[in-house]
């Protein structure tokens, strides 16, 4: 026999690029002369300085596949730095937002975009030019923003966040001039207010062709010939797709002839620059003779405002029409950065879509002021309200929800549904829903949390947006709420489905101010959690809503006891928890239990629970856990509403200095216990410092007539376990304040207090009496009635042509009934058995 061995070669170049790259090394430019310094329109003072081998990063990105191919499903795997001196790996696809024939024609030029397979909620967008490099990553931490931080052949890059570098006075001046009804072409569309989005729709990706135009003096900042103001203008666009995409499946592209309208002499450009009310009317006058009005869905134009403050303008609701849809402006006198893309540009194309501003001073009249203050988000006046109505100096680069709505209404339903491009998607919306009740009341000046739950069908990385969405009086200052006016700021999106009010560091530090106001008088409070799913093909974003009120004769809520860094716990010991009631227990907030947390760790989680369901009466005692710890909190919040409180200041918990033992009861409140059903409490114990003499239990107070009680081991040796069981013969209705004694030999006899309140559930007397069992004479319909009995409320009643009473036989039932007597509406076979039960 022979044997044949084929030797198999593989070319290293023949491998898939799967494996993590990393063209990105830290540098210094402590020699660097400040001649190099790029300018921009703000002071970046913390940062991280990088070299970048961009050839070899270009010649990686040749094997990137194009997005929406078959070949995306193998993307590229780059690492980009982050500014404290981290990694972060994002699996990377090529995404123009350049038309494929002015793509063509500047391939210097090039659009990427990526998501992090660890967590697929971070995404970055970043290109290339003739300049260099740019990029954006959104992550868990913030914004940030790679770019240049020197100029040359081999510049130096910087990676940032955005929230490290606020220049406040850069922006004191800046005005957006689209404040009112007045510069809406059509009326706003109105519609219901959509308190619940949640339609498991399939996403479309919407692609609006942008015609962008700038001014020669723009052209002139970024180099002066149309590849290098192409490029910038390309850096805008990739930036604003990267906001675009996750919150709206919108994405704006280039069209084919863009460069046309690339102006590169301000004395031929037909613009006034640095005049946004007059570029408004000439750009369209401009660009429709070059590029043609049907080339485009909606236009903007970029321009320089020298040493005057930056300004926009833009017809809200005027993508897609003819006579309007050219109508944006943005403009500020160092054209580049997040300053200028997202506080400005999204801005203004926020009003083409649709929307309008949501600040609740500077003056707005619109009616979406639903953020107190200057607002934070990007169609806010954030940073620019002046005085101290500022809530910070930027804009976050994400929609309010009232954005949201109204350019998911204008795109979706209204006038800018005509237009755009739609691509559907693998991708379809999550679903998010509140499980509260409307209507219920919290206390004055209390800490309150909300939760929402939310599923996606695709796994998607979900984030949580909680935001208030009351209207009320506007132009009351920050800080100072009057009605129902907003008093909560908005924050980043987070993974979290949980938002405390106020910020929990807040509480924890007592450091309060005024972007997040607990309310001081009874309101209307309303909220919505917006979901986003952050999905790459095209992002969704959906909502839920709640409302809730403010009682003015309740709180403030408070920790009493402990409450002070003087404070000391000892392991073991039986030590009291107090707390202000202040009326919570009235028939408004109607909170009469409570919950007792403990922290470790000052305040941050609550992996203990002391005591469960106990009465709100303002003192309960609990039994020190063995847990030694300087951080100690106490949480004590409502079981059957959202508020809270948290002790002040971090207490010590020590260790014990004598033997002793730990007696728990699991739970100590058994509330409601449904007679004739047993009462059954879990007796915990544990060992203190090699403590094991037996502790004898006894149930010392009287029981009801008949009521006996039993432990499954007694006496029990530390750190065993026992059950108490209560058994009742009557039925009654009754709060039952028992007692617990444990003895040992060498110790205190020790107390632990226990609460039944009963609920009786005696339904012997109820008996079926119309129709009489195996009656055979019944013709289509018959009334049915039965004996009733005194503890019951309500009545279930059930028909049904087996026995069994399995759902496939039940042929009709009916809930919650008060009286004893029941019609069907059905009506019966001939010859058929029939089975009916209460």
């Amino acid at each position: 026999m022979r044997l044949f061995l084929t030797l198999i070669f593989i070319l290293p170049g023949l491998l898939p690029l799967r494996a993590q790259q990393n063209f990105w090394t830290d540098a210094s430019e402590s020699a660097l002369p400040e001649t190099s310094l790029r300018q921009r329109s703000f002071v970046v003072t913390h940062y991280r300085p990088l070299a970048l081998e961009l050839e070899g990063l270009k010649t990686a990105l040749q094997a990137a596949p194009m997005e929406f191919t078959p070949e995306a499903t193998a993307p590229i795997v780059l690492s980009m730095p982050m500014p404290d001196g981290a990694t972060k790996t994002f699996e990377v696809v090529e995404s123009p937002v350049m038309a494929p024939g002015l793509a063509a024609r500047y391939p210097s030029i090039k659009t990427y975009k990526g998501w992090n397979p660890d967590n697929p909620s971070e995404s970055i967008r970043f290109g290339y030019g003739p300049k260099g490099f740019y990029g954006t990553m959104l992550t868990a931490q913030g914004a940030v923003y790679i770019d240049t931080r020197t100029e040359g052949a081999r510049p130096i890059y910087m990676s940032y966040f955005v929230k490290d570098n606020p220049n406040p006075e850069l922006w004191s001046g800046f005005k957006c001039e689209t404040e009112s009804d007045e510069e809406v072409h059509t009326p706003i569309y109105e519609g219901d207010v959509i308190e619940n989005r949640n339609p498991m729709g399939q996403i479309t990706l919407r692609t609006f062709k942008l015609a962008m135009s700038c001014t020669g003096e723009y052209a002139q900042y970024h180099g002066g010939t149309t590849e290098l103001a192409l490029a910038a203008i390309v850096a805008v666009v990739n930036r604003l797709a990267q906001v675009f995409e996750r919150d709206l499946a919108i994405r704006p592209e280039l069209i084919e002839n863009n460069d046309q309208i690339i102006f590169l002499d301000p004395a031929t450009d037909g613009l006034s620059n640095g005049e946004s009310d007059v570029l408004l009317l000439q750009n369209p006058t401009v660009i429709n003779p070059i590029v043609g009005i049907n080339s485009y869905d909606f236009g903007h134009v970029l321009n320089v405002h020298g040493d005057s403050p930056g300004n926009g303008v833009a017809w809200r609701q005027g993508a897609c029409i003819p006579d309007l849809k050219a109508g944006g402006v943005s403009g500020i006198p160092i054209p580049v950065g997040d300053p200028f893309v997202i506080d400005i540009i999204a801005h203004e194309m926020g009003h083409q879509f649709g929307a309008s501003h949501t600040m609740s001073t500077c003056h707005n009249l619109m009616s979406t002021a639903y953020e107190p203050g200057s607002g934070s988000t990007i169609m806010s006046y954030s940073g620019i309200c002046g005085g101290d109505n500022n809530v910070q100096s930027f804009s976050d680069d994400y929609y309010h929800v009232a954005s949201l709505e109204e350019i998911f209404t204008y795109t979706r339903t209204g006038l800018g549904n005509a237009c755009p491009e739609k691509m559907l998607t693998d991708n379809t919306e999550p679903v998010v829903e509140i499980p509260l009740s409307n209507g219920f009341y919290i206390p004055l000046s209390t800490p309150f949390e909300l939760t929402a739950i939310a599923s996606d069908a695709e796994g998607d990385a979900l984030t949580y947006c909680w935001e208030q969405f009351d209207l009320g009086p506007l132009n009351t200052g920050l800080g100072t709420p009057q009605g129902d006016a907003p008093s909560f700021r908005s924050f980043q999106p987070t993974e979290s489905p949980t938002r405390v009010f106020p910020k929990l560091e807040k509480i924890l530090f007592n450091n309060y101010d005024v972007t997040e106001v607990l309310p001081t008088y009874g309101r209307n409070l309303t909220f919505r959690c917006t979901v986003r799913d952050n999905n790459p093909e095209g992002g969704a974003a959906v909502w839920a809503q709640v409302g809730f009120k403010v009682d003015g004769t309740a709180g403030p809520f408070r920790v009493l006891a402990p409450n002070t860094s003087a404070d000391r716990w000892t392991v073991g010991a039986y030590t009291e928890v107090a707390w202000d009631v202040a009326n919570t227990d009235n028939d408004i907030v109607r909170c009469q239990k409570v919950n007792i947390k403990l922290s470790l760790d000052g305040g941050f989680t609550y992996p203990i629970t002391l005591l469960e369901n106990t009465d709100n009466d303002g003192s309960a005692f609990i039994t020190v856990p063995d847990q030694v710890t300087t951080q100690a909190r106490v949480r004590i919040e409502a079981t059957n509403s959202i508020f809270f409180d948290i002790s002040n200041q971090n207490f010590f918990i020590e260790a014990a200095t004598e033997p002793g033992y730990v007696l728990t009861l699991a739970p100590n409140d058994l509330s409601p216990l449904c007679l004739p059903a047993p009462a059954v409490i879990e007796i915990e114990t544990g060992s203190i410092l090699g403590f094991n003499e037996p502790i004898a239990l006894d149930l010392i107070s009287e029981l009801p007539e008949g009521a006996t009680y039993s432990f499954s081991q007694n006496p029990v040796s530390p750190s065993e376990n026992t059950t108490l069981t209560i058994t009742f013969t009557t039925f009654f209705e009754e709060t039952l304040d028992l007692q617990i004694q444990a003895v040992t030999t060498s110790l205190d006899t020790a107390y632990r207090n226990l609460q039944i309140s009963t609920v009786s559930n005696d339904f012997s007397e109820t008996a079926l009496m119309s129709p009489a069992d195996g009656r055979d004479d019944i013709q289509l319909q018959a009334n049915f009635s039965w004996q009733g009995a005194d503890d019951a409320v309500t009545y279930d009643f059930q028909l049904a042509t087996s026995a069994t009473f399995d759902e496939s036989a039940i042929i009709e039932a009916a809930n919650g009934l008060t009286s004893t007597e029941y019609a069907p509406q059905s009506f019966f076979d001939n010859n058929q058995r029939f089975f009916w039960r209460v």
